[in-house]
């Protein structure tokens, strides 16, 4: 009977714990929680055609979104007025900046969209994996070229971490396999790789373990499943998008120089490289190698024109 009574304090003492542990994770069904951008692809600007698609567990409201203090300084001059009066507290570099910093003669011709998926995967996820998003991906760019003219159009991909797997498999691979929009790879004409896990991410595993471990509030380990370092999914992934990439395709891999701060207790830090140089960057033709001096998440996140952003407004402008 002891016994008995011991164990049920240690099993409540376990659930006090974990819920203690987890309370704090949003949930996608709390409304309060929830993005509020739609899942598909959205205008960047009143003017929009570079796809920006994100990483995983992001949340599409800020993924592309800087905190002005981040790197405060910036001058005024860096922040147009817009920006300035109406979002006081983040800076988009994609909707704040570039539209101003194309070329006059590009700009009037280009539509800028950030496409919003779903890959939370800590509480009351979906279950999606990375050919689905691909697949859902297909299916909103084509409901945007739907003309012969609009099929035409080249296509400039811009992918953080996760979001360079979605656009490998659908931009290429899974376009080229299929009737209906050939035409995306056909007309692909550049792809910027921001700290994408080519060869997965040491902590691909571990994401993994913390998935399953949350699987009592509805998790999604299936998606992190394939992101463990030399992964054989992640090297056929490479092996087909290699195999169906245009001569004239060009690629910028960008790759993060500065470790992230995973843990930080007191006057202790750990860090750790999310995605290592020799996982965001591969040799080929018509491909370029680039490291930043920033952080995973600072590879698509930039509160001022600093040498980062000018960076990659290069490699779109070229």
């Amino acid at each position: 009977m002891g016994l008995a009574i011991y164990l049920v304090i240690f099993l409540l003492s376990i659930a006090v714990l974990y819920y203690q542990a987890t309370k704090s994770i949003p949930s996608r069904l709390n409304s309060d929680q929830a993005p509020k951008s739609r899942f598909e692809l959205v205008p960047a600007c009143a003017s929009g055609l570079p796809t920006r698609a994100d990483g995983i567990e992001v949340h599409p409201d800020s993924t592309w979104r800087a905190t002005k203090h981040a790197t405060r300084q910036a001058t005024t001059t860096d922040i147009p007025e817009e920006a300035a009066t109406d979002n006081e507290q983040f800076v988009n570099w994609v909707s704040d900046f570039l539209p101003s910093d194309l070329l006059p003669a590009v700009s009037r011709d280009v539509r800028l969209f950030f496409y919003n998926y779903d890959s939370y995967w800590k509480r009351d996820a979906v279950h999606t994996r990375l050919t689905n998003l691909g697949n859902e991906l297909l299916e909103h760019i084509g409901g945007i070229r739907m003309s012969e003219t609009e099929q035409n159009r080249s296509l400039i991909f811009v992918a953080h971490s996760f979001g360079g797997l979605v656009v490998k498999r659908k931009a290429l691979v899974q376009a080229r396999a299929s009737r209906d929009f050939g035409h995306v790879a056909e007309h692909a004409q550049t792809i910027i790789f921001l700290g994408t896990p080519h060869r997965g991410t040491s902590f691909g595993l571990w994401g993994w373990l913390a998935a399953k471990g949350l699987q009592p509030l509805g998790s999604n380990p299936s998606i992190l499943a394939d992101l463990e370092y030399d992964s054989f999914s992640l090297h056929d992934l490479h092996k087909d998008f290699m195999a169906v990439a245009p001569d004239d395709l060009r690629v910028f891999n960008f790759f993060e120089k500065r470790p992230t701060c995973i843990l930080r207790l007191w006057f202790v830090r750990l860090e750790r490289l999310c995605v290592h140089e020799q996982s965001a960057t591969y040799e080929g033709r018509n491909v370029r190698n680039i490291g930043l001096s920033v952080d995973h998440y600072g590879l698509n996140k930039f509160a001022s024109k600093n040498e980062s952003y000018q960076s990659i407004l290069s490699k779109l402008t070229e």
